[in-house]
């Protein structure tokens, strides 16, 4: 059985296929040859130059890439090419087939006696270390990564799939988009994967880009009669990341071109990865083709973190800062004013924090109440602490109920869900206590407001709408105070 899958399973070598010929080795260093002429010098380098001929099977020559990404690269970019080009050395004119080791090498290792890499794998005598890859990566971007991203309930979801594919791991999709509210992360969340990408030594190629910057390239290429360099950056990756989606909506050049790179780097087995402040069924100003694309995606929504959470990505902001400025260490009682005076998400979190670093001297001091205060003041969006009667107000508002109704002893689950939010948001937006709140509702026991703090926070853990009718009841009392 051994010797017959010798016979059907051959090893290329380098004696005569035929009298006067050269063998399979020797016409693949002349089709590599031939073909560092026709591809791209970046295509070459990536895809081609690590082929390796291994074995003929079925009067096929069998060529491999190291992994199935490359593989579906040169299938589905070059395979012609490099077909046309084997025949017109090959004096019997077989045809060649590109596998992917690390699929499908177990039906050759045992012919070949190993990796075929393993002897470019061998170092050289005295030869130097490789230099560290480095991120292409600069400004506030190079601070985003895995380590320092703070994850919840809010954004695990989206977690997982891009730390999936920072691991290298398959997805039964070629396109993700990652939608939420501006300032919730996406952009921190797609650079971490692009940093860890850009430092593994894994072979792949990640390109960033933002809509608006997509747009811009396309124009300016447009305009001189030639988009090739970006249509060449795109296609070459193996993952493309395309921030802020919407920013290209209404554009209808853009609009064509972008769908036909999408399309062209998908079916070369990339992947890519858009964020947009949009759920894709609300988008808008997109044409059917762009639409019947993102709706294919997998899609996966990043929501407004909770209070908790957005004290934790406060603190995580601190630390940042305090790796070149110790000194700059703010007491949880500070944060927490930030955290309930500032609207809006990370972004705007982070705003308020550098406010406050600035006014510490860069940091080289301490912060104090009075620096927190001026800066509060100052930045638009803060507002002061709400009054317990406001935050029934706008609770009485969004279930259209009376004061009575959520004061009252009703049981009506939807009175009661209500309820339960006011009775959550009044202890963490007021500094009043769970004995003064629970005055106000009716003369209730103070044990009452902790039941129902406990119950909307365990219910912020498991159910994403609740934490989007917290962050709407919150707008409408930012409203009120306004």
């Amino acid at each position: 059985m051994g010797s017959q899958k010798k016979q059907d399973n051959k090893a290329a070598t380098t004696k005569n296929d035929t009298p006067g010929h050269p063998g399979a080795p020797a016409i693949w260093q002349l089709t590599r040859r031939d073909l560092k002429g026709v591809v791209s010098a970046s295509d070459y380098d990536r895809y081609i130059s690590e082929l390796k001929i291994i074995a003929e099977r079925d009067g096929k020559i069998i060529i491999a890439a190291r992994t199935r990404l490359t593989a579906d690269r040169v299938i589905g970019d070059h395979h012609r090419t490099l077909q046309r080009i084997w025949r017109t050395h090959d004096p019997r004119g077989r045809t060649v087939a590109v596998i992917a080791w690390d699929r499908d090498g177990g039906d050759y290792s045992d012919l070949l006696g190993g990796d075929p890499w393993a002897e470019d794998a061998a170092p050289a005598v005295r030869a130097e270390a490789p230099a560290p890859r480095q991120t292409t990566i600069s400004g506030e971007r190079r601070n985003y990564t895995f380590d320092n991203l703070v994850v919840g309930p809010f954004n695990t979801a989206a977690y997982e799939i891009v730390r999936h594919v920072a691991d290298d791991g398959v997805l039964p999709a070629s396109v993700i988009l990652i939608y939420g509210l501006q300032g919730v992360g996406k952009t921190h969340m797609i650079t971490a994967l692009q940093q860890h990408v850009e430092l593994s030594d894994d072979g792949r190629e990640v390109f960033y880009i933002t809509a608006e910057d997509f747009q811009n390239e396309y124009v300016a290429g447009a305009m001189a009669r030639d988009t090739r360099q970006l249509k060449a950056k795109l296609r070459a990756s193996d993952i493309v990341l395309i921030d802020d989606l919407q920013n290209i909506a209404n554009a209808k050049g853009t609009d064509a071109e972008f769908c036909r790179n999408l399309r062209s780097i998908t079916e070369a087995g990339g992947l890519v990865i858009l964020t947009t402040d949009t759920a894709p069924g609300e988008l808008d100003g997109f044409s059917s083709r762009v639409m019947s694309q993102i709706r294919g995606a997998m899609s996966v929504e990043i929501t407004a973190p909770d209070q908790e959470m957005r004290g934790k990505i406060l603190r995580s902001f601190v630390e940042r800062l305090q790796v070149t400025r110790p000194s700059f260490d703010v007491p949880d009682a500070l944060l927490e004013q930030i955290n309930q005076r500032i609207r809006g998400q990370g972004r705007e979190l982070h705003g308020g924090l550098l406010g406050l670093y600035s006014e510490c001297s860069l940091g080289a001091m301490a912060p104090t109440q009075e620096m927190l205060t001026r800066v509060l003041d100052k930045i638009a969006g803060a507002v002061p602490n709400p009054k317990i009667s406001e935050i029934k107000q706008a609770a009485c508002e969004m279930f259209d109920l009376t004061r009575g109704e959520i004061e009252g002893p009703c049981k009506q689950q939807r009175m009661v869900y209500a309820r339960h939010l006011a009775m959550y948001l009044c202890r963490e937006m007021t500094d009043k206590s769970y004995p003064t709140i629970a005055r106000t509702f009716g003369k209730r026991d103070h044990t009452s407001i902790m039941y129902a703090h406990d119950k909307i926070k365990k219910l912020v853990k498991k159910r994403p709408d609740t934490v989007l009718h917290l962050e709407k009841l919150r707008e409408k009392i930012f409203n009120l105070l306004r």
